[in-house]
Formats: structure tokens, C-alpha cells, sequence
């Protein structure tokens, strides 16, 4: 079996760059899980960008986007549709590259997670 480090691509539609609108087929269940996640609960992008913000102003020179799922799980009363857990761990790496592709001017804040194509 091979592991190989994959970027995640996403297109840029009318200035709004997701995963949902990205055409091809998703190189792991988490990215297909992903593209599903976050086409059902935009708002999670929104309170990640926000806390990730808060943590830039904040005077942090880096910081990881679990614990940022973390502050959402104990703090934050979020509703999320599609699966069983309000974030699921493997949602961190796309959320990250999400935020990156978003906020060019940012990239290197959050700690980046290796995503693998799983291959049989």
C-alpha cells in the first residue's frame, strides 16, 4: 500500500471557493466525507474562520486546527447535520486547507495535516 501526500484543490466560484463545487472524485472517504459535511453546514466554516481569527489577533504564531474543533465541541453549542459527532477529526485537514485557500495572506498560522490517498 501507498501513502502519498495530496493536495486538495478547490475551485474558485464567483469568489467563493469550497469543496462542494470541486468536479473531480475525492481521493478518500474522509474528502468525500468532507465535500458532504461542509455542503450541509456552511456555518462550521464560518465559526472555524472566526476562532481561527481570534487566535491570529490574539498573538499566537501558530495553532492547529483540532484544537480549534475542540473549542467548537466544549464551547459552542453548533448544530451539525450528516453524521453521528458534531466534528469529526478527519474534517481537520480540509477545514485547514479551506481556511488557506480563503486567506492566502495566513497560510502557515494553522499546523497542516498530511491527507493520503488510500490506494488498494
Amino acid at each position: 500500500m501507498m501513502n502519498a501526500q495530496m493536495k486538495l484543490p478547490f475551485e474558485d466560484t464567483n469568489g467563493a471557493a469550497t469543496a462542494a463545487n470541486d468536479n473531480r472524485p475525492p481521493i478518500n472517504e474522509h474528502e468525500a466525507y468532507f465535500r458532504e459535511f461542509h455542503a450541509a453546514n456552511p456555518h462550521v466554516y464560518d465559526l472555524v474562520e472566526k476562532l481561527v481569527m481570534e487566535k491570529i489577533a490574539s498573538g499566537r504564531p501558530r495553532y492547529g486546527m483540532k484544537s480549534i474543533f475542540e473549542i467548537i465541541r466544549w464551547d459552542y453549542p453548533v448544530n451539525t447535520t450528516g453524521g453521528s459527532y458534531k466534528l469529526k477529526n478527519a474534517l481537520a485537514p480540509y477545514y485547514t486547507r479551506l481556511f488557506n485557500k480563503l486567506n492566502p495572506e495566513l497560510v502557515g498560522f494553522l499546523t497542516i495535516a498530511p491527507i493520503r490517498k488510500v490506494t488498494g
